[in-house]
Parts: structure tokens; sequence; C-alpha cells
């Protein structure tokens, strides 16, 4: 793994290299599913705004969690 401070890209051996906003939504993402309070993801990210952690959450299964799906349409 190689990394600059002054980037934000690291790259693992791979042709593209990962960002920090990925990581960062791949850990929010996974935190998230493993049942993490937003406050505990938030503090760990330093967010500050629960809104903005919210936009890193990454679900793949979007019926899983759907409000249209409790419509019984």
């Amino acid at each position: 793994m190689t990394s600059h401070p002054r980037t934000t890209k690291i790259t693992l051996h791979r042709e593209e290299p990962l960002q920090r906003h990925n990581l960062r939504a791949g850990f929010v993402t996974y935190a998230h599913l493993r049942g993490a309070s937003d406050r505990a993801i938030a503090h760990q990210t330093r967010h500050r705004s629960l809104a903005t952690l919210g936009g890193y959450v990454r679900v793949q299964t979007a019926w899983t969690d759907n409000a249209a799906t409790q419509l019984g349409l």
C-alpha cells in the first residue's frame, strides 16, 4: 500500500486508486449494517452533522428498508 500525505488517493497495487471518500463510505456503510449507532459512527469519522453522515451510507438492498414496501401496492 502506498500513499502520500498530500494526496487523497491510496493505491493497493490495483489499476484504480482507492479514495478516502470511498473508504469512509465503506466504513460507514459496514458499521451501519452491523448495528452501530449513527452517533458512534459520527464520533469515529468526526462528522459534525448526522445528515451528512447519512449520505455516506450506501446500502445496496434498497428494498429492505424502503417505506414504499409498506404501502401494499
